[in-house]
Parts: C-alpha cells; sequence; structure tokens
C-alpha cells in the first residue's frame, strides 16, 4: 500500500526499540529456559564488561545464580533489588524461586502472597502458593489455593494431583482418593 512505501514507515520498521541490556536479558531467560545455562553465562559476562552495574546486571545476575542453585547470591541480590524497586514482579518471582530452592516454603507463600495481592494476573501462583502451603503444613490455606485453581482449570492435572497430596496429608483419605481417581479417569497416561 501507498503507507507502506513513505520513507516515515520503513524508518518505523528499522528503529530499535529494545536496549543492549534488554536484548541481553532476554537471551539469557532464554538460555536458561533451554537449559543452556553456560551460554548464559557468556552473555552476563558480555553485559557486565560492557556496563556499569545497575538493578538490570544485578538482576540478570541473579538469574544465572538462581539456575545454577546459588540461593542465597539470589536472595541477596534480590532483597537489595527490592529495596530500590519495592513490589516489583519480576524480582518477587526470582525471589519466591530462590526461597523455594533454598527450602524456605515459608517465606516464598509469602512472596506469592505479594504478587497475588498486587494483581499479577498468574492463576498459577495460587498452585505455586498452594504447594509452598503444603509443604509448611498450612493444608487449609493450600487447600483454599487449589479450589481457586481449579475454578478456573477444573481439569488439570498438577492441581488435581496437589489437591490430592494435600488432603492426604491432612487426613481425609476419601476426598484425596476422590482426587487422585479423577485425575486418573481426566489423564490416564499421566504419571502424577
Amino acid at each position: 500500500s501507498v503507507i507502506e512505501n513513505r520513507p516515515e514507515w520503513r524508518q518505523f520498521w528499522k528503529k530499535e526499540w529494545y536496549s543492549k541490556t534488554e536484548k541481553s536479558i532476554s537471551e539469557i531467560e532464554y538460555y536458561i529456559s533451554a537449559g543452556k545455562i553456560d551460554e548464559s553465562k557468556i552473555v552476563l559476562s558480555e553485559l557486565k564488561s560492557g556496563y556499569e552495574s545497575n538493578a538490570d546486571i544485578v538482576y540478570a545476575e541473579a538469574l544465572v545464580d538462581l539456575a545454577t542453585g546459588k540461593y542465597s547470591e539470589v536472595l541477596k541480590a534480590i532483597d537489595g533489588l527490592n529495596v530500590l524497586n519495592p513490589g516489583n514482579e519480576k524480582y518477587l518471582r526470582i525471589l519466591a524461586k530462590a526461597q523455594t530452592g533454598a527450602s524456605d516454603p515459608a517465606g516464598a507463600s509469602t512472596t506469592y502472597s505479594q504478587l497475588i495481592t498486587s494483581g499479577v494476573a498468574d492463576a498459577g501462583l495460587l498452585m505455586l502458593r498452594a504447594d509452598c502451603y503444603r509443604k509448611t503444613g498450612e493444608t487449609d490455606k493450600a487447600l483454599t489455593d487449589i479450589q481457586k485453581y481449579l475454578e478456573i482449570y477444573p481439569e488439570n492435572s498438577a492441581a488435581l494431583s496437589l489437591a490430592g497430596k494435600v488432603e492426604a496429608k491432612s487426613g481425609d483419605n476419601l476426598k484425596a482418593l476422590e482426587y487422585f481417581s479423577k485425575n486418573l479417569k481426566l489423564h490416564p497416561n499421566d504419571p502424577e
């Protein structure tokens, strides 16, 4: 069309929309999700050599530390970032993962609660918090979160399995069997 051939339009598409730091963080997140930790370390090293330390670089380093199991390093870094920017969703998410990895389900459930009450639209947070509650023995709270999640995703295998585990832990074996049976009926080949 006529608009696409105009120089202003072509310039619009050539514009760099993301900074080098943002691109590097995305690359690190991708490599970590693909299990390529060494590649993520290389990108982090390049990022650190090109810029002074700032919140983005501390966050990127925390991502790599989390992927390598250095939970105490992540906790220190994210605590510092939370002082500068309390309530930041990406900082709270990585904090909760580090707390879970460091065997602190009580701390992680508190962090997941912060994310949920701040209005983050992610039902998966209910499941993560429910699992933390299960680990701390707070079965009533865990069941409340699982029920909320099952209202949204009534046939979710992981939720039905977790509901069964929580019910069994709370002593209600009949209810646990009901959840496990429903899960088996809906997902016969699922190992959960």
